[in-house]
């Protein structure tokens, strides 16, 4: 709480496996006077009505599931071990905790047909009527992972080799009875869906309705993306060398006026997205010879 921080987020698959570590850690936020909100990941077999009230109690406002698709063959075959009655189950504990459930799924796994697709977004949106929100992720099958060793005898066909594009955001693969615009389809409706709903958070900006809640969230998500759009560019990278600065703050200005134009947004909201980067500490600036040279923490080689 020292350091400003609003928000964490427990990125261990498997926490709520071990109920004893859960609960000890819900414990200690809660003797520490920890205030800040977080979110956490959870199979929908490994939580109980107890365990969801400890949770909620400790501060945790949304919990993450992996469902991955509706169609139990699917789910079958890329061994998952749970079924949609424990997918919903789960879900409804979680709304009568006071916690909003968060469903993901991916598209693409071996046995993906139009038809399973869409079985999967009418279960999707099921869940959303109980109160749940979704996404969707593409199939990255990575080196190592068995999908990958196993993809021809599955019916996977990778369509590219360019690490660059493994980002889980539109298909590099395709099963025979689906292919990448079809899924690549999908992902864009529910941007769309998205974007209106960004809209609908600028129009009660700009009326002045907006709660201070939908006020940070918009901001956050537009440094999010605004942050995307430089990675994905890596225009950073490209153009993070900035000459002629008397200190960072006027180094990170000029940054900004540098990196305008190479990305579909504005110099002063790129600013305001670097400044949010840099206090979140995954912006740095290093100085030698009178040169900042700016990049990302803990990119990737």
């Amino acid at each position: 709480a020292s350091l400003d921080f609003t928000q964490i987020n427990i990125a261990d698959d498997l926490f709520t496996a071990n109920r004893g570590h859960c609960l000890s850690t819900c414990q200690q936020i809660t003797e520490r006077g920890v205030r800040a909100a977080w979110a956490a990941f959870a199979r929908v077999d490994s939580i109980a009505p107890s365990l969801l009230k400890a949770m909620k109690n400790a501060g945790c406002h949304t919990m993450s599931f992996g469902v991955e698709s509706a169609d139990p063959q699917i789910l079958k075959t890329v061994k998952k071990g749970i079924t949609l009655e424990q997918v919903l189950s789960a879900v409804k504990m979680c709304v009568d905790a006071g916690i909003t459930p968060h469903a993901s799924f991916i598209l693409g796994l071996p046995g993906e047909t139009a038809s399973t697709i869409k079985k999967t977004i009418e279960f999707a949106e099921r869940l959303k009527n109980m109160g749940a929100s979704y996404g969707f992720h593409l199939l990255a099958p990575f080196p190592g992972t068995e999908v990958r060793e196993r993809a021809e005898e599955l019916g996977i066909r990778i369509l590219t080799n360019d690490w660059t594009q493994y980002h889980a955001n539109r298909a590099i693969v395709e099963t025979p009875g689906a292919t990448k615009e079809m899924m690549d389809s999908v992902v864009e409706r529910w941007e769309k869906k998205f974007m209106e709903w960004l809209g609908y958070l600028e129009k009660n900006i700009q009326s002045n309705t907006a709660s201070k809640d939908e006020l940070w969230q918009y901001k956050k998500l537009r440094y999010c993306s605004i942050i995307y759009e430089l990675m994905m560019s890596s225009a950073l990278e490209k153009n993070g060398m900035v000459h002629g600065s008397r200190n960072k703050v006027e180094g990170i200005q000029k940054l900004a006026e540098q990196l305008g134009g190479r990305i579909p947004f504005g110099s002063g909201e790129i600013l305001e997205a670097l400044d949010f980067a840099a206090d979140q500490g995954t912006l740095t600036c290093e100085e030698k010879n009178g040169v900042l040279k700016w990049k990302w923490k803990n990119t990737l080689p």
